[in-house]
């Protein structure tokens, strides 16, 4: 008796929910999405390998924020979680579930690429795996020292990536960057995020993904550990500009886990004073992101945004805990 009860109930329920949603259907006509569909990888593009060499042969168009292409760093890894402490933001990474090429098959996948600095990169290719036979043998520096590094990074707009180093992968984990750095490439945070929960990619001021040209020279001085070089930027809205890139790379042992060793590389940008106070102009900036959104400009709404946008210009930060390494090296 209780089980044919139980059953009509479900019938009476079930019949009620079906009538509730056909006057749905016939009072408010919509459209719902069912199934999203996941963005497809092109593997021909991007190179994936064990020593993230972060290489692509082209670049998909739909990835990019405006004429910023995408972040070497999302091109085989997802971004997993974002943070921010104060005007700096932590990306944490996983890579994709994809087969990594051996450094034969990136060799000949360069082969059959018409690019005339396609000999240099090969090269570079070969010298990048042989930091996995190196890789012991570094100074390790510790994080006093790594914290002094940051602290006057936080000066410039920069970009710091973190590795773990094994002894056969060399496998990205975190991306840290500030909002200087954003300024730099004419984004705001919220277009940054709203384009990253649309694309899944990253953005970078270098023009990556086209010819190897640029992919060499970053990836020469990369090598070389510690050094200073001039580089053209991009911006969103379509500008190069010639700017001074300072590179520091290091190595050190995770606190909790001395086998582990962590590879930090900052790229600390530094214009002209001349260009940077054309790229931190609110105008510039506010500009940008009601072109991205599509939005029309709104006087009291572009003070609230200048006003906003000075202070944090104006702020002085410390960041007792530089670039994730709390959570990296706990």
């Amino acid at each position: 008796m209780h089980e044919e009860q139980h059953s009509l109930t479900q019938s009476v329920t079930k019949s009620i929910v079906k009538q509730r949603k056909n006057k749905l259907k016939r009072n408010l006509p919509q459209l719902i999405c069912l199934v999203k569909v996941p963005r497809l990888i092109k593997e021909d593009i991007f190179i994936f390998t064990e020593v993230e060499i972060k290489l692509a042969l082209s670049f998909i168009q739909e990835r990019c924020l405006g004429q910023l292409k995408e972040n070497p760093v999302t091109y085989n890894n997802r971004v997993s979680r974002a943070d921010q402490m104060q005007d700096v933001f932590f990306f944490t990474l996983e890579p994709q579930d994809r087969q990594r090429l051996k450094k034969e098959q990136v060799l000949k996948r360069l082969d059959l690429v018409d690019d005339p600095s396609k000999e240099q990169a090969k090269e570079l290719v070969i010298e990048s795996f042989t930091l996995l036979d190196e890789y012991k043998n570094q100074v390790f520096i510790s994080n006093e020292d790594v914290e002094l590094i940051e602290q006057q990074a936080q000066n410039f707009p920069y970009q710091c990536t973190i590795y773990k180093v094994n002894s056969d992968s060399l496998i990205i984990t975190q991306r840290v960057l500030n909002e200087k750095f954003l300024t730099l490439m004419g984004v705001t945070k919220e277009m940054m995020f709203h384009h990253l929960k649309e694309t899944e990619a990253l953005v970078t001021p270098f023009d990556l993904g086209g010819q190897l040209q640029t992919w060499c020279e970053l990836s020469r001085n990369s090598l070389k550990k510690e050094c200073q070089f001039q580089m053209n930027l991009n911006t969103y809205e379509g500008h190069t500009f010639p700017c001074t890139v300072e590179l520091k790379q290091m190595f050190k042992k995770a606190h909790f886990n001395p086998k582990q060793i962590i590879m930090v590389e900052y790229f600390i940008f530094k214009p002209d004073q001349r260009m940077t106070s054309l790229l931190n102009k609110p105008e510039r900036i506010y500009k940008n992101q009601i072109d991205y959104f599509n939005k029309k400009h709104i006087e009291l709404e572009f003070q609230q945004f200048k006003q906003k946008f000075q202070e944090i210009e104006s702020r002085k930060y410390h960041i007792p805990k530089p670039c994730g390494f709390r959570e990296l090296f706990q």
